[in-house]
């Protein structure tokens, strides 16, 4: 849905599609956090009960938590930060810069979906096709 989402807002912006987009992403946020410890965190470790969010920063788990965490994190504070630039067109010099900075904002926060997106469920689906830890 935020992929969608963001595909039309760079389409047609709107206050309103912006708003939604930002606050999709604050909801994806901790909605990811959530499933990455609960879910995705026993097919990385490659044990059931083991659901620390930290664990996979170890180098045992060869770092998988950090390009995990910065994609998820860079994609929300650029989602997130579309709107909180929208107050600034008020201002009348700073119209085209604002517009610029959300469709750059809008890109990458896109970007880094997609990346949290691949890096996040690479385990599970390899899990799913190899069968076991494999």
């Amino acid at each position: 849905m935020l992929l969608v989402g963001g595909v039309f807002l760079l389409i047609k912006r709107n206050i309103w599609t912006g708003l939604l987009f930002s606050s999709g992403w604050l909801a994806y946020y901790f909605f990811a956090l959530a499933v990455v410890t609960t879910e995705f965190s026993s097919y990385i470790y490659a044990m059931p009960f083991h659901n620390c969010p930290f664990c996979m920063l170890k180098p045992e788990y060869h770092f998988i938590g950090y390009p995990i965490y910065v994609a998820l994190f860079a994609g929300a504070f650029f989602g997130m930060s579309v709107v909180c630039v929208e107050p600034l067109f008020s201002f009348a010099g700073l119209k085209e810069s604002v517009h610029k900075f959300q469709q750059a904002a809008i890109k990458t926060s896109l970007f880094f979906l997609v990346v949290f997106a691949l890096l996040s469920s690479y385990r599970y689906l390899r899990y799913l096709i190899v069968g076991g830890e494999g």
